[in-house]
């Protein structure tokens, strides 16, 4: 099923858009913000995740009924 076009059904009243491109979040905690391992040594820890939607209707389903629209498309990580 390709993912063109639009479908409009007067029951519902909200449309959102939802991006479903490669996405990168990362975390770097060092300096002031590092890491202090069990032995009693910092660590100074920088780390990238990637992570995109399927393009299948279910798995973009999951995700939109999961953590919404917005959230999904947002590059920054919303708690």
């Amino acid at each position: 099923m390709p993912f063109t076009g639009v479908v409009v059904l007067p029951l519902f009243h909200k449309l959102e858009v939802m991006d479903i491109s490669l996405k990168t979040i990362e975390v770097d905690r060092s300096g002031t913000g590092r890491l202090i391992c069990k032995e009693n040594i910092s660590a100074d820890i920088k780390v990238a995740f990637f992570f995109k939607v399927n393009k299948n209707r279910d798995d973009v389903l999951k995700v939109a009924q999961a953590i919404g629209c917005e959230r999904a498309s947002s590059k920054y990580c919303h708690p």
